[in-house]
């Protein structure tokens, strides 16, 4: 603390500079003088506009920042000195406030930060489709975990420039921190590293799209090891438990709505937020079909059975049997929860027609019916989807690329995730006829066998594959074939 005759002192120095800087008709910022208690130094405290990003529509947001000056050789006892070189101090107060400002700009341009809050905020990036809320939430959440990280571990790397040369080790130390549980959190499974990383990729490729010279693709040969999971079928006992349910349940105020989704997911294999979304305008009610708008963008037409046509039949018309024009959803918020008042018994239906039933709702209904019929938790909605695939290959002979075209899945995709699971009978010949030309749509490159004659491919195609498939080889078998070895199987076949 200064003792009453320094601030006297400093007192009197405030307002001769106050006096000068008026009679020299100065050009100076708002500051104010001040002295250092312990070595009697003095200093001069100004404020500067900071940078602070920018709003929704990039409009520049500047804060005030207080930052203090201090003179080199200046104590509270050389008033007559400072006050000899006030023009100079005024204009070296000047030229350190724009410095600040636009050092603050700079900064912020290059902070991880910065840009994180920016692409967290972006509902339309690169190919300006509209990004749901949850997907913003999911991103917003993995950079503020990795900007934590930064903090806490290497500031140097809250710069964007400081990724393109050391990104790639720092991720991987990254994810291991985060693997190993070292925040006494819970353990990163392979599954979520995968899905983190693929939210910072995809972020710092953004970047390269709004940073002038930031490289892109800074993760090239950055690879994650992914957890391969089992698909996840129901088994009969637990097909004919969930079929008992929907038959005792579908007058329970509880469950009613929910049943009325859940058999027609059971009969199309429909993903859920595609149940979700049905609209009442895309059902032909002479055919009783509805149409599914899909990802791929496509319409996907699926036929709806007299039973299930019955069970949904009031959500298509009110009770004049005319059609409902008072909301857009087949299948609209809509549930019942516990009177408020607990001398009631009776549920309280709650009812949103202006809203589609929400995804997240049906997962936690399902939930429950697990819990209820004492099923395995593991199983979740997708289950009927790969049932409904399955049965359908099966019931066409593994015939990948007509459930393609009826599903809207890719026919890699459906080989890559259901050729273990499909029981293709070698004496049909439905695969062959519906196989249609290879993935690359190519001349296939040939080699002449040793002696002349025949030419076959140098490598297995994908045509070879399917009829060795058919013929009763495992993946792992035709692995080892040579393209040689596979033609012969063939032709003696």
């Amino acid at each position: 603390m200064l003792i009453e005759k320094d601030k006297d002192i400093l007192k009197k120095f405030r307002e001769t500079v106050k006096s000068e800087i008026s009679r020299l008709k100065l050009n100076a910022p708002k500051f104010s003088v001040h002295c250092d208690y312990k070595t009697k130094k003095l200093k001069l405290n100004y404020s500067f506009s900071k940078y602070n990003g920018s709003d929704k529509k990039n409009n520049n947001i500047y804060i005030k920042k207080q930052k203090d000056f201090y003179l080199k050789g200046i104590s509270l006892l050389n008033r007559s000195v400072f006050i000899k070189d006030l023009p100079y101090y005024i204009n070296l107060l000047n030229e350190k406030i724009v410095d600040e400002s636009k050092k603050s700009e700079l900064l912020q341009n290059n902070s991880l930060i910065h840009w994180a809050k920016i692409y967290s905020q972006s509902p339309r990036r690169i190919n300006r489709r509209k990004l749901k809320k949850s997907t913003l939430k999911a991103d917003k959440d993995s950079l503020d975990l990795l900007i934590k990280y930064c903090s806490g571990q290497n500031k140097m790397m809250l710069d964007i420039w400081q990724w393109p040369k050391k990104g790639s080790s720092f991720l991987v130390q990254f994810m291991d921190y985060k693997r190993s549980g070292s925040d006494n959190k819970k353990l990163w499974s392979k599954g979520t590293i995968n899905s983190h990383y693929q939210r910072i990729r995809a972020f710092f490729n953004w970047l390269s799209h709004n940073v002038e010279l930031f490289p892109s693709n800074i993760f090239g040969r950055l690879s994650f090891e992914k957890s391969k999971k089992d698909l996840l079928l129901l088994n009969k006992k637990d097909v004919s438990k969930i079929e008992n349910f929907i038959a005792s349940k579908i007058s329970s105020e509880k469950w009613s709505w929910f049943i009325k989704m859940l058999s027609i997911m059971m009969e199309t294999g429909l993903k859920t937020e595609e149940l979700c979304k049905i609209e009442l305008k895309n059902i032909s009610i002479k055919k009783k079909t509805f149409s599914v708008y899909t990802l791929n963008k496509k319409y996907i037409k699926y036929q709806i059975s007299d039973k299930n046509w019955n069970l949904i039949f009031d959500l298509i018309y009110n009770k004049n049997n005319i059609l409902r024009n008072d909301k857009k959803y087949l299948f609209h918020s809509r549930f019942y929860r516990k009177n408020r008042n607990k001398n009631i018994e009776k549920m309280v239906l709650i009812e949103n027609k202006n809203k589609s039933f929400s995804g997240n709702g049906f997962r936690k209904k399902f939930h429950e019916m697990l819990i209820y019929l004492k099923l395995s938790k593991e199983y979740t909605p997708a289950v009927f989807r790969h049932g409904f695939i399955l049965n359908m290959l099966n019931r066409m002979n593994g015939d990948f690329a007509a459930v393609s075209e009826k599903i809207g899945l890719s026919k890699e995709s459906l080989i890559r995730k259901y050729l273990d699971h499909v029981k293709i009978s070698p004496m049909s010949t439905l695969a062959n006829k519906a196989e249609g030309p290879n993935f690359d749509d190519k001349k296939t490159k040939t080699k002449r066998l040793k002696g002349g004659g025949v030419s076959v491919p140098f490598m297995i195609t994908r045509e070879m594959f399917r009829e060795l498939i058919t013929l009763g080889y495992t993946k792992e078998q035709i692995s080892q074939l040579k393209s040689e070895e596979a033609h012969d199987i063939l032709i003696s076949s």
